[in-house]
């Protein structure tokens, strides 16, 4: 009761956090030693180091998914070229055919 106690003068300010905090690793079932101690080593780091790689991560997906789309776009119009290639492949052996006889 004595640590409690004195916890709750350390944090009463932020007790509102505090208390989020402890939902979500609990609704993530996150409150064993392992994971909370993990959290404090991520906690220990620079969350602003930490926000700004989540930053570049997030750019760079965004950059991927716009390159897919470019290449997808190049896909389907080599699709259609080749298609028309085919085409104009079958067109002209039919002449020759014709030409043949």
């Amino acid at each position: 009761m004595h640590e409690l106690a004195f916890g709750y003068g350390e944090i009463k300010t932020f007790l509102p956090s505090f208390l989020k905090l402890f939902h979500c690793l609990k609704e993530h079932r996150m409150l064993d030693e392992k994971y909370i101690s993990k959290f404090v080593r991520y906690a220990n780091y620079d969350l602003t180091d930490l926000a700004n790689r989540v930053q570049c991560l997030s750019n760079e997906i965004t950059n991927l998914e716009g390159q897919k789309r470019n290449s997808m776009n190049k896909v389907i119009l080599w699709n259609a070229q080749l298609s028309d290639l085919g085409k104009a492949i079958d067109i002209r052996n039919q002449q020759l055919r014709r030409k043949g006889k």
